[in-house]
This record gives structure tokens, sequence and C-alpha cells, in this order.
């Protein structure tokens, strides 16, 4: 067992430090409205802006979770709070995220809390906007010069009601009453998937007075043309002085590999949490550049997810961090956004954008909500050992069966009729129908179908999975085929039966007839 180095006890005192501190600054139950003017006093917040240096792998950095200097709304909750020199002076204003947690679907609404020393020793809201995300779970608040105009963008990312990933970007703007600060939206982006491609810029930019390069943004939405849900359509945003904004371009297609398709197709054939969290279960090693050592080096990276648990433990030589695996999304058929709480340090809160690569090889960024820093991007190859305990994918068995090609309609006796015209299938039953896209795949020497029922919109409306007995029997007058559905529930080590009652379907073809 390797070594690891606890510093729990000081966690912990510094953790209760922030806590009292914290609630010194508690305001009574009796709040007036916001957009009230609060006196400008010392506060132990100001020592952390909210844009600390990540949390290390060893000793790790606690930040002071700054306070509102806005009297908000009592109904409102505040979700984060970053102090910033916005005006690049010597006073720091505020940037707040609050909602109105008693409406699920209201949206995360932003403040600034300014301060101008020609107005008086006071804080007060000068700007105000809703975001289009309502996901108080996964929403990100940070602060990135995006632009390269030297100047904060703020950068809100979430998720809205519909389960689709938001991304917005603020950029300051002229007040035309006056000196106040106020912002003005340059991007709005919803999709499945949404990156912003962050470069190191060159020394001479933080010295000189010139622009640099701006950040590009890729969005990934799936092919509404497509029937396979691996195959993407990528629309990138790239800034525009002349149109002082974020401009897509013309959207690019994006074919799922045939290679990806056979690796992970029971990551396509169930976009749910649960799935994901299944596959990612273990451990996984940080590889080289080429992604071919999977061995454990002396202080190489580890990273191991526990869905029993919830939890998310990330560990360095003889450092460890672990986090309370707080929420799961899925974005794309092979990504998903995860969030994680320090446990020792609830403060300190990590995202993970975990993309599959193969069943054997993850990407995964790293995103520090305390920090403005570029994610921490490492490729992360399955364990040797945990492979062979996990084998997520399927195993060799001796005698696989064929799949075999469905097509034409099927009937029950009970009524049900099933239509195949591969991918697609159409579901008959007591005069109402359904349509779903199916996949047929081998596993553990047996082949199951997967099928994505879809409503009148062509939204995805339920995922169920059954295991396939076909037998098919021929004399010269006909050819008779059975069909035998059985329901089960996809899991990391296979497939095991789940609950409702087996369907036996026939298709009868008479020559006779011809």
């Amino acid at each position: 067992m390797r070594k690891r180095f606890i510093v729990a006890f000081d966690l912990v005192l510094l953790a209760c430090c922030c806590a009292f501190l914290a609630g010194c600054q508690r305001s009574g139950n009796g709040r007036e409205p916001s957009r009230v003017i609060v006196p400008k006093v010392p506060s132990d917040t100001d020592a952390t802006n909210g844009s600390s240096q990540p949390a290390g792998y060893g000793i790790l950095t606690v930040p002071v979770m700054p306070q509102p200097r806005l009297v908000t709304d009592p109904r409102d909750t505040v979700l984060q709070v970053i102090n910033a020199a916005l005006r690049k002076g010597p006073e720091e204003e505020q940037v707040i995220a609050i909602k109105r947690m008693t409406d699920v679907d209201s949206p995360v609404r932003l403040l600034v809390a300014d301060v101008d020393p020609e107005k008086g020793p006071y804080y007060f809201q000068s700007w105000e906007t809703s975001t289009i995300a309502t996901d108080n779970r996964i929403f990100s608040l940070v602060l990135k010069d995006l632009i390269g105009d030297h100047d904060l963008e703020i950068v809100a990312s979430g998720m809205n009601k519909d389960g689709k990933l938001t991304l917005e970007i603020f950029r300051r703007g002229k007040d035309l009453h006056g000196n106040d600060l106020v912002y003005a939206p340059v991007c709005q982006i919803v999709a499945d998937d949404i990156r912003i491609q962050e470069a190191d810029r060159p020394d001479s930019y933080a010295t000189e007075n010139k622009n640099g390069d701006s950040f590009p943004i890729d969005s990934y939405v799936r092919d509404p043309d497509s029937q396979n849900v691996m195959d993407l359509l990528k629309i990138s945003y790239q800034w525009s002085p002349s149109d002082g904004r974020y401009v897509p371009s013309p959207p690019e297609k994006v074919p799922g590999e045939k290679t990806a398709q056979a690796q992970l197709a029971k990551l396509a054939s169930d976009l749910s949490s649960d799935s994901f969290e299944d596959f990612l279960a273990g451990s996984w090693v940080q590889t080289q550049s080429d992604g071919t050592d999977a061995g454990i080096e002396p202080g190489q990276r580890e990273i191991s997810f526990d869905p029993r648990a919830k939890k998310i433990v990330l560990s360095t030589g003889d450092t460890e961090e672990v986090f309370s695996w707080r929420v799961t999304a899925r974005t794309l058929y092979n990504t998903a956004r995860l969030v994680g709480d320090n446990e020792t340090v609830p403060q300190i809160s990590r995202t993970f954008e975990v993309t599959a690569i193969s069943t054997v090889t993850l990407s995964v960024a790293i995103v520090g909500d305390d920090s403005p820093e570029r994610p921490q991007v490492g490729t992360y190859a399955r364990i040797a050992d945990q492979v062979q305990a996990r084998a997520y994918q399927p195993r060799e068995a001796p005698a696989a069966e064929k799949i075999p090609a469905l097509d034409g309609q099927y009937y029950s006796p009970n009524g049900i009729v099933i239509d195949f015209d591969n991918p697609k299938l159409r579901w008959k039953s007591r005069g109402s129908q359904r349509t779903a896209e199916y996949i047929l795949f081998a596993l553990a020497g047996r082949t199951i179908m997967s099928a994505r029922f879809f409503g009148d919109d062509r939204t995805p409306e339920e995922d169920k999975s059954w295991l396939i007995d076909f037998k098919e029997s021929k004399n010269p007058a006909r050819i008779k085929r059975t069909l035998t559905l059985s329901p089960v529930q996809l899991t990391v080590n296979g497939y095991e039966d789940a609950s409702g009652d087996a369907i036996s379907l026939e298709q009868e073809t008479d020559f006779r007839a011809r």
C-alpha cells in the first residue's frame, strides 16, 4: 500500500476558521430587499479574491469563501461569489450568482457589487442579468480574459431545464448614465457539449498594451439528420472585433467512428447518468502523451471513481484528495460533467469533464471553482488489474451466437407488433404506436437489443434493453422465425434481469402465397 501524507488536522483547523469567519459576517433574518447600499468596511475575505491558485495535491490551499457585499432577497440563495478588481484599481468589486431555489426552473441570476470612491464608501448594485442556466448543481462562474483585450469577462456555464449545457460570456460595457460597472452579453451558447479552447499567450502579452489572441469556443450537438447518436455537428465561435461578439461558423459534420461505435455501444445505447457512472467505476492512471503507459509510477496521478459510495479520489504520490461526488450530467454519448466537493473542506469543489475515448481510456479535464487557471487536462488508462476485475468490455464467450438480422413485422399472441426497419422500429400495442432507434450487439455470448423510444417531437422518452432469443426454422413451403425479448438491465459487469415479462413474437414467410 502506498504511503499517504494526510494533512487533515491542518485542513480541519483552517475549515473551522473559515466557518467562524463566515458566521461572523452573516446578516440577520430581517434583511431588506436587494439594491441597498452597504457600507464598505474591512473584510476578512478581502485577502481572498475567489481567484486564488488551484489547490495542489500536497497541503491544500483553503480559500475563505467571500461573502456578498449586497443585501440580497432572503428568498434567493447565493451560489457563488467572486472578488476581483474589475476596474483595475485598488478596490475590489464582486460578481455574485444567485437563484430562487423555490422555483426549480428559475434562472440563475448575476449581480455586480460596485464601489466608486467618488460616490462614497459604499457598495451598490450596478448591474443584474438572468442567465439561461437553471440547474444550480453544476453552475460555474469564473472571470477570464477570453477576448485578449487585457480585461476580465464574466463567464457563466451551466445547464438549462432541458439538460443542455449553456455558456454565456459578458463583457464590460459603457454606462450611459454614469461610470457604473455594467456588462453586455457577447456570447450565448446552448449545446450538448461546449469547450473553450484556451491556449498560452506569450509573456509579452502581460507587459505590452497590445491585444492578444482570443480563445475560440467549440460546441457540439447531435446531428438531427443522422440515425447514429455518435454523429455530431460542430459549431465553432470566433471573436469578431467588428461585430463586438462571438460569431458562429457554419455547422460542420463530425461522423462517429466505427471503432468507437463498437467499443462504446453500451454508452451510446444508454444515456443515463447511472450508465456512465458504472462505466467509470474503478481506478485510472494518467498516461504519457502517447497513451501507451498504463503502469503506475511514483508520483503518477491516479483518479478513482466509486459510484456506490459517491466518491472521487485524486491521488499523486503520497497525497490524495477525496471529493463527495455530487452530480453527474450526461452531455454527449461519451461525455459527462461531474461535480465534487472536497470532503475535508467543502468550499473547494472540482468539475470533472470526462470523455470516454475507449473502454480503457479517458480524457479528463479538471476545473477548480476557486481558480481561473486553465483546466488540468490528462489522458487516463484503466489500471490493468482493474480491467480484469471490472471488464466493462464484453468478455469473449466460448460460443457467441450470431447476431440475427431483424427485418419486417413480428407478431405476438397478445397483440404486440414490432416492425423492424434497421436502425428504426415501430412498436404497436393496443392501438398505440411508438417509434425507436435500436442497436444489436453481442455481450457475454448473447445478443442484446437496446432501443431508445422517442416522443412525438423526437425527444428521447425511454431507453430499454432485452436479451434476444432468435430461432429460425425452414421447410420448402415457408420460413418461421421466433423472437423472444426478455427485459434486462445493462451493468458495468454485463447485464442482469430486469422487471417485466418476456415477449414472444413470430414472423412467418409463406412461399406458397407467392
